[in-house]
């Protein structure tokens, strides 16, 4: 009697006024737009890695910036670990970042960058720049994935590369 009987008083248009808010609070799925297909939403967080550059010399720096954002970390404290490419001639260094409680490169080769955001109730935005030296010895391809998630959290993924080129020979 209870659904019938709301059906009636409220009529079609309530009901699907209902439907659409209704579904417009599931976040991260499909929503119904009135007089249009259903549209995708993003997730509530993402992560990015990118490059400095395509390529550079031999003994020009390389380096990536990491993001992180998270709509709203509802109190928990979300983390970045990227374990950095090694190569002969690089040292990671943590150029500059922004929204974490702390950023720093830990343990020898591998490195690793490890970032602990702020948490707190709203959201998190986190952006860490890393950069290396590189020598002649450095030549290669530095190919790299940065994780990011809280404890109990599938972690989700980024990554880019950057190519180091052979020294040119000098002429003799």
């Amino acid at each position: 009697m209870g659904n019938r009987l709301l059906l009636s008083l409220l009529g079609a248009t309530g009901v699907a006024i209902i439907l659409i808010v209704a579904l417009s609070g599931i976040s991260g799925g499909t929503h119904v737009a009135v007089g249009g297909p259903p549209t995708e939403s993003p997730p509530p967080y993402g992560l990015t890695k990118t490059a400095d550059r395509d390529d550079v010399p031999a003994g020009e720096q390389i380096g990536f910036t990491i993001e992180l954002i998270v709509d709203n970390t509802n109190g928990i404290v979300w983390y970045i670990d990227d374990i950095l490419p090694h190569g002969p001639g690089t040292h990671w260094t943590v150029d500059t970042f922004s929204g974490a409680a702390s950023c720093s490169i830990v343990s020898q080769a591998p490195e690793h960058l490890v970032c602990v955001g702020n948490g707190g109730t709203g959201g998190t935005h986190i952006v860490v720049h890393v950069v290396s030296p590189t020598t002649g010895d450095s030549a290669g391809e530095y190919e790299n994935t940065a994780y990011a998630g809280y404890p109990g959290f599938e972690d989700i993924s980024a990554q880019d590369s950057i190519s180091v080129l052979s020294p040119t020979p000098s002429p003799t």
